[in-house]
């Protein structure tokens, strides 16, 4: 990761890593947690240091009514269109999986933008002298503990996927041991 890696090239990154992409989507379907938060949390670590309380609530409330009110109504009609459909009683026109792609660009597009604004909190340059692994694991645990997530086994093994993909040098053991 170089100092100037913004957040959206940061995220495309690690999440082309099918354990990341798995990770994240676990977190978000079984424990509803934000994948952008997720993101944020390792790369505000990475780049800035430990997020302060304030930044995270803010960081919060920002993903909140974005997620709210734009990406989860999205994802919401891009899975409806996929597994919901024909139980719906309607006939499955062929124009359908065109249309479906078309939302889940817009969705994408949705979290971009997302992540911009969440950028767009931080107001200091990157910092250097710093444990990043350090970081990224306190950013994760605070998030994990503002939407009152225990740190259980298997979510903690969901997160330190996350920290290694982030943290170069990292690997699988020594950030489990570090988020439990």
């Amino acid at each position: 990761m170089t100092e100037t890696e913004n957040f959206w090239v940061f995220s495309n990154r690690i999440y082309e890593r099918e354990v990341v992409q798995q990770a994240c989507l676990q977190l978000q379907n079984r424990h509803d947690l934000d994948v952008n938060m997720l993101l944020f949390c390792c790369w505000s670590g990475m780049v800035h240091g430990e997020l302060k309380e304030a930044l995270l609530d803010q960081a919060l409330q920002v993903s909140s009514v974005w997620r709210r009110h734009l990406v989860h109504p999205l994802r919401q009609a891009r899975t409806w269109m996929k597994t919901d459909l024909a139980s719906a009683g309607l006939k499955g026109d062929p124009s359908y999986p065109a249309l479906r792609e078309e939302i889940k660009a817009v969705e994408l597009k949705a979290e971009r933008l997302q992540q911009l604004e969440l950028e767009g909190l931080i107001d200091r340059p990157p910092t250097s002298n710093y444990d990043q692994s350090l970081a990224v694991v306190k950013n994760l645990k605070r998030y994990s503990h503002s939407q009152s997530l225990e740190l259980e086994p298997p979510v903690a093994m969901l997160m330190a996927v996350l920290i290694e993909a982030s943290v170069p040098g990292e690997n699988l053991e020594t950030a489990l041991v570090a988020i439990s």
